[in-house]
């Protein structure tokens, strides 16, 4: 019988590749190498890790705490307008001044924060989670250095349409990670931990920050993301760029957004430094 007709068939010749197995199991034991090799998380040591600034020492009334809700939502700029020409005892929230209050519904009293009623702190509380939907833009803006883009500088600014001698406004210096993740993986290294604590205004640990966030949020840890700009964003931005919250998708996202195109609400409060007059 003729080897190229089996039962009226015919076969086809097969190629095998009998050195596959053997470079499959080389690129494998050279990938086990490559990962055993690279360097691990740098691991954070709280105790050497300095933030950039130290904690404000502003004091709020809580019971000053205003959300106006428009017809629409506005610009950074729009809001700063409003705060200062409609209501000018109220100071546009800043993101360190949303922080310290997930820190007040979290720790009641304290020797920074001062007693609120627990009416008012459960009220504020859940109508700031509702309005999270809407996203609500804050008065912190980051101004990139453009001269230190490659080593991530740039300036965080605390109240930011404020006149730079007012005790309230606080611009600091800061290394700003590019990051896009959940706020755990950006608080496993030092520059991250000092990154978020130069943007919240505050010295508190990794664990506290989480917590108040958490607080702040009503969101689990995991569901909690921080973005910061990319390179490509960070050269072509001509302006500062400002931070809002949201929780659109069921998540709380903490953002870097172009000025001139991030819209949400915002809050106005009541704050000095501590030992001025009220």
């Amino acid at each position: 019988m003729n080897e190229a007709n089996v039962l009226g068939q015919r076969t086809r010749r097969v190629n095998i590749d009998y050195g596959l197995a053997d470079r499959l199991n080389a690129e494998v034991a050279k990938e086990i190498r490559r990962q055993k090799l690279a360097p691990k998380p740098e691991e954070v040591d709280e105790q050497i890790v300095e933030p950039v600034t130290l904690e404000s020492e502003i004091e709020y009334d809580w019971d000053s705490l205003q959300l106006i809700k428009p017809k629409k939502r506005d610009s950074q700029e729009g809001w700063a307008n409003y705060w200062i020409q409609k209501k000018p005892k109220l100071l546009m929230a800043s993101i360190s001044d949303l922080y310290a209050f997930g820190k007040k519904c979290r720790t009641g009293v304290s020797n920074v924060y001062p007693r609120a009623t627990n009416k008012i702190i459960l009220k504020l509380e859940d109508d700031f989670r509702k309005n999270l939907v809407q996203g609500i833009i804050t008065s912190t803006q980051i101004d990139y250095d453009q001269s230190l883009t490659a080593t991530e500088g740039g300036f965080i600014d605390q109240h930011y349409f404020l006149p730079d001698k007012n005790p309230l406004r606080v611009i600091g210096r800061a290394s700003i990670p590019y990051f896009a993740g959940p706020i755990e993986l950006m608080l496993k290294t030092p520059k991250g931990l000092d990154y978020m604590r130069q943007l919240l205004d505050t010295i508190d640990s990794s664990d506290d920050i989480i917590r108040n966030l958490v607080m702040l949020s009503g969101n689990f840890s995991q569901k909690i993301f921080i973005e910061t700009s990319s390179e490509i964003e960070r050269v072509k931005s001509k302006s500062a760029i400002a931070i809002y919250v949201s929780g659109q998708t069921g998540f709380f996202h903490l953002t870097c957004g172009n000025v001139s195109r991030a819209e949400g609400l915002a809050y106005g409060i009541i704050a000095h430094k501590r030992g001025d007059k009220k």
